[in-house]
């Protein structure tokens, strides 16, 4: 990696570092609300504690799941959440969700999360919407 580049991660790590840490001190945000980074860089937190973190991941075998675009969920609501892509993993540190490959939380679920665990799936449709179980 040549300087240039070297450089250009360092300010975009430290930028999504500071935008996590503006997140994290924020008031609570409700669930339809997306909450810290859009994208997680290497070094950065995988998932806050009481958030539920969506993770695009890599449709891929032994590729890393929990990485690319993210969308992190605090304040749960009974109301039907949709995601903003297609979700293949799930780090789950609040209560127990659904979830489910359509956009309004209808048809056979995906996953029935537990509380505070992690999942990944790709033999599995694609997460389009969650809502707690």
């Amino acid at each position: 990696m040549n300087v240039t580049r070297k450089i250009a991660a360092a300010v975009l790590g430290a930028a999504a570092a500071a935008a996590f840490a503006v997140a994290a001190t924020a008031g609570p945000a409700s669930a339809t609300t997306p909450t810290g980074p859009s994208t997680r860089y290497k070094g950065e937190p995988v998932c806050a504690t009481e958030t539920a973190c969506f993770y695009h991941g890599i449709p891929a075998r032994y590729l890393d799941f929990f990485q690319g675009p993210t969308a992190w969920y605090t304040a749960l609501t009974d109301d039907c959440t949709t995601l903003p892509f297609d979700a293949y993993g799930l780090f789950n540190l609040t209560g127990a969700v659904t979830v489910y490959p359509t956009t309004d939380c209808s048809g056979s679920p995906v996953l029935n999360a537990g509380a505070y665990n992690y999942y990944s799936w790709q033999t599995r449709s694609a997460a389009r919407s969650f809502r707690p179980a």
